[in-house]
């Protein structure tokens, strides 16, 4: 698959590389300084939506069980 350097840029964040595309990705990141700035931001917005944490109520989490069996019957 061809990914564009954006959608690299999050799989890099995600640790979904390989060390060796994580080496390529940050000399082409390092070599553009607008690249460089969106993945701080990215990487800061990732980081900040990690530190997160949901808890549902038992009834969200009931809807959203039976929403997925609808969804499968149909």
């Amino acid at each position: 698959m061809n990914f564009t350097t954006e959608e690299r840029m999050i799989m890099k964040i995600y640790g979904e590389t390989t060390a060796s595309e994580a080496r390529e990705l940050n000399h082409v990141i390092d070599s553009d300084i607008s690249l460089k700035k969106e993945y701080v931001e990215l990487n800061g917005t990732f980081r900040s939506v990690s530190g997160i944490r949901l808890n549902p109520d038992d009834r969200i989490i009931k809807n959203i069980m039976e929403y997925s069996l609808i969804s499968r019957r149909n």
